[in-house]
């Protein structure tokens, strides 16, 4: 293995083990020792790890213990959704150290948007403790669908006007600092797995929120390449989708269907243009038209996830988002309904839980991605003049 990769498997190991010992490291990562205390000395030198007291002694001397400094590396955060933009500033303990956000017009130029989120990242810099070198980069959530490597949006149902365009090399230019682009659904898969989860290998994320989403890990590595939930056909003869497809499941299983169902409840209200922090509070207080409605969306739901227990047998789904981790969503009604389209024995094998992360799964999932990658070109970290390879 070479040197950045023995770099990598020692960060990674001390991410994961911390407070550990140089013979813990040596024995988990298969390193020789010699190459564990040079790797460990460059990373002191660096400011990166440090000593933390002695560990139990089989014997001889007590160990020395490390701990990677966890809280002097952070990373900016970046939601993009239907009328709003969220902006973070995370360690990587977890810990969201600021967060803001501003509200977007349905019809904005992303142009213009762009520019906002480069003011709000800018203050939010100078009025922070993260400083300099220890900012690693940026990552902004989409949803899809969306071309990664290219940090540009393709045909986003939900963001009118902003089909191809470029977010990350925008973004970019604007901040003078390295920026990914991934989908928000992706993200918070990743989330969980790096800030929670990590003894699971195959897991399900599901984002219901304004629209639906999500993200798959197999084999314990994420799946980068699409998987377009939302765009699943549960109705043959179901409504157009903007996506150009019919009967897709986003149209109803979101938190726009939600809304266009409670609208056409109360057709003969005076107000019906609610936001989905309107229904939720409403279907708090035990609106009957609202829990009417989100019963419908928790059972097409269902029929999805049960879809997707067939294929791809995860051990976990996570259900995430306002919606998803909302604390009146129907969540019985959604697993009736997944069962029933469900095998029964990969039913029974598998947990359908919320997502402990709750409303900062996007916010750490976009961060978790910058830390990522740092850890995949640890050179960046030992010399933070030099960028990601692919910023």
């Amino acid at each position: 293995m070479q040197a950045g990769g023995n770099r990598s498997l020692v960060l990674e190991t001390l991410r994961r083990l911390s407070p550990c010992s140089r013979a813990d490291l040596r024995q988990a990562t298969g390193l020789h020792i010699s190459t564990v205390a040079n790797i460990v000395d460059e990373l002191i030198q660096a400011d990166l790890v440090e000593e933390v007291g002695t560990g139990d002694s089989s014997g001889g001397r007590k160990p020395q213990l490390l701990r990677l400094k966890t809280d002097r590396l952070f990373a900016v955060s970046a939601v993009v959704q239907y009328g709003k933009i969220e902006v973070g500033l995370c360690d990587m303990e977890g810990v969201v150290r600021h967060r803001t956000g501003f509200k977007l017009p349905k019809r904005v130029a992303p142009e213009d948007a762009m520019e906002q989120l480069s003011d709000v990242i800018d203050h939010t810099l100078r009025t922070s403790e993260a400083t300099g070198d220890h900012v690693l980069g940026v990552a902004v959530a989409v949803p899809g669908p969306l071309d990664a490597d290219q940090g540009v949006l393709l045909t986003p149902p939900n963001l009118p006007g902003w089909r191809g365009f470029p977010i990350r090399r925008t973004l970019q230019n604007l901040l003078r600092l390295p920026v990914a682009v991934q989908k928000d659904g992706h993200l918070a898969a990743f989330a969980e797995v790096w800030f929670g989860r990590q003894h699971v290998n195959h897991l399900l994320f599901i984002m219901l929120d304004e629209g639906l989403g999500g993200g798959l890990v197999m084999n314990g590595q994420l799946v980068t390449r699409a998987v377009e939930i939302g765009h699943m056909t549960i109705r043959m003869d179901g409504k157009s989708c903007n996506c150009g497809g019919r009967g897709c499941l986003e149209l109803y299983a979101s938190g726009i269907a939600w809304r266009q169902n409670v609208a056409a409840r109360k057709a003969d209200d005076a107000v019906t243009d609610f936001s989905l922090d309107d229904l939720l509070a409403m279907a708090e207080a035990g609106d009957a038209d609202a829990l009417g409605a989100l019963e419908e969306v928790a059972w097409h739901l269902g029929v999805g996830i049960g879809n997707f227990i067939n294929l791809y047998n995860p051990e976990v789904i996570v259900l995430g988002g306002r919606l998803g981790s909302a604390g009146v969503f129907p969540h019985g009604t959604l697993l009736a309904a997944a069962r029933q389209y469900a095998y029964e024995d990969l039913m029974r094998k598998t947990a359908v839980e919320t997502s402990a992360l709750k409303s900062d799964a996007l916010l750490l999932g976009a961060a978790a991605h910058v830390f990522a990658q740092m850890f995949q070109n640890p050179a960046v970290l030992l010399r933070p003049g030099e960028r990601w390879a692919n910023a």
